[in-house]
């Protein structure tokens, strides 16, 4: 809901690791998104996707795509995202190049989660955003952070966090 709340009206979405759709669905029905672009590398999955599009009565909006969401975005889908989201936190920063190549050339907004072990004296999220920040300069685009949290614990030292990431430019090299 968080999300959903924060897409604002004709953005296009594009969630790079959809799943049945539970994040999508939910922008959908609650924001008045122009179109939602979610990609999922299980077909079981997209299958069950387009199924809860058409019972939430969505599937105008919401465009199931079956691939790995590295050859989709590098394939059919640069330059078309107003917001990306990365709810996959094991797979998030491997992919990160390309939820920046997805975003329109004039920047939007990432949803990206992570895994983060720290201890008691390490912040969780500041961990999380040297290594995007890292990453983010290597590609030279322009960022700002907003909104980041703790999502939840999932053990000792280990914290699941989303980052809010306004990628505000890209250079050329990070265009193509």
């Amino acid at each position: 809901m968080r999300i959903a709340q924060l897409v604002k009206p004709y953005e296009t979405a594009v969630n790079m690791f959809a799943g049945v759709g539970s994040f999508s669905i939910l922008i959908a029905c609650r924001s008045k998104a122009r179109k939602i672009l979610s990609i999922d590398v299980n077909p079981v999955a997209v299958n069950l996707m387009r199924q809860n599009a058409r019972l939430n009565r969505v599937e105008t909006i919401l465009i199931p795509v079956l691939g790995d969401a590295r050859d989709v975005v590098q394939e059919h889908m640069k330059n078309v995202a107003d917001r990306v989201l990365m709810p996959l936190p094991r797979k998030a920063l491997a992919y990160l190049d390309y939820a920046v190549l997805a975003l329109k050339p004039s920047g939007g907004w990432t949803h990206y989660y992570d895994f983060k072990h720290a201890y008691k004296n390490e912040p969780p999220i500041e961990k999380a955003k040297a290594e995007v920040a890292e990453k983010l300069r290597k590609l030279d685009a322009q960022f700002r952070f907003s909104g980041q949290r703790i999502v939840r614990s999932i053990g000792p030292n280990w914290d699941q966090v989303v980052l809010g990431i306004r990628v505000i430019g890209r250079t050329k090299s990070t265009q193509s």
